[in-house]
């Protein structure tokens, strides 16, 4: 297929369009550089506040997958631009989509659309948006869905959970929890926490992101519904020491040495007050895809990555 990945040199789109690449398919990617060839893929330029931009891009392609957005933090400083970029940007996209008879769209979306801590989510669950972040994806996906009606172009909603992996060509993704332990480990032996760490949360290796994305176009080619929702997710949750402790264990294992732990003290009441949040994605799993990736395996290609890093300086 060819396939047009929008955000392609971002987070979790280095990730996805390396593994549809190394399964056989066409990736062009788009990003804020001007078209030609960016990091080893063609390019095509992309800006979500410039609508000029949008059209004709998916001329030529078969499938769009639309990761480009602007992400948690930005959002927060900029909402209005936030709204526009990643919402009515993604409406415009999936116009043009199906006036260049794309035939698959696939939006990338965040689980946090639900707006819960706790509890079993699965994709009847009640949507409940909580924060701009969650509000603008889920005005793109009412966006698709309110257009899909009128197209010939299927729709699949992909609602992450929280993505782990090492940060790729110098991507600025190393404040996220497991990035930010593993870099501590590594360059200053310890790992320090300063908020309790008890949220439980489910976390999932990007390669299995990208073969879930790719599991649920190949679906739309068989027998996918004209719009559908699935969540990706791998249905294992720890908290923040747990990933502590863990780091601490893989540190110890590859390096033969050990690093100290600074966790904040935490009562058995506090423990007793926090609820596990299960997103369940076995509408996914009972088509036949299974997550693969352990979490260990993300630490220790982590850990690699920093010693590449380290080695290059």
């Amino acid at each position: 297929m060819r396939i047009l990945l929008t955000g392609g040199t971002g987070y979790i789109g280095q990730y996805t369009r390396k593994f549809l690449k190394d399964n056989g398919h066409d990736v062009v990617i788009t990003s804020r550089r001007i078209d030609g060839i960016v990091d080893g893929y063609p390019n095509k330029y992309l800006e979500l506040l410039d609508t000029s931009s949008i059209t004709n891009i998916c001329k030529g392609f078969d499938v769009v997958i639309h990761m480009a957005n602007l992400n948690e933090l930005l959002v927060a400083e900029q909402p209005r631009e936030a709204l526009l970029a990643n919402s009515y940007a993604t409406r415009t996209l999936y116009l043009d989509a199906t006036e260049c008879n794309v035939k698959y769209f696939v939006y990338l979306s965040t689980f946090h659309v639900y707006g819960l801590d706790n509890g079993i989510i699965d994709e009847s669950t009640k949507v409940n948006p909580r924060t701009d972040y969650a509000l603008t994806h889920f005005f793109a996906e009412q966006y698709i869905k309110q257009l899909s009606v009128h197209s010939n172009c299927k729709v699949s909603i992909v609602r992450l959970t929280n993505g782990i992996g090492l940060p790729l060509n110098n991507i600025d993704k190393w404040y996220l929890v497991l990035n930010d332990f593993c870099k501590m480990a590594f360059l200053e032996n310890r790992i320090t926490m300063k908020s309790n760490g008890l949220p439980i949360r489910d976390f999932i290796a990007m390669k299995d992101v990208a073969k879930g994305i790719l599991f649920i176009i190949n679906h739309m080619q068989e027998q996918g519904d004209k719009y559908d929702v699935y969540n990706l997710s791998s249905q294992t949750v720890y908290n923040m020491r747990d990933l502590a402790y863990m780091v601490k264990e893989c540190f110890h294992q590859k390096y033969n040495k050990d690093i100290e732990l600074i966790l904040p003290d935490v009562t058995e009441d506090q423990k007793r007050a926090i609820k596990p949040l299960l997103v369940n994605s076995n509408k996914l799993r009972k088509l036949g895809w299974i997550p693969e990736i352990k979490i260990t395996d993300v630490i220790e290609e982590i850990f690699n990555g920093l010693e590449l890093a380290m080695f290059k300086k």
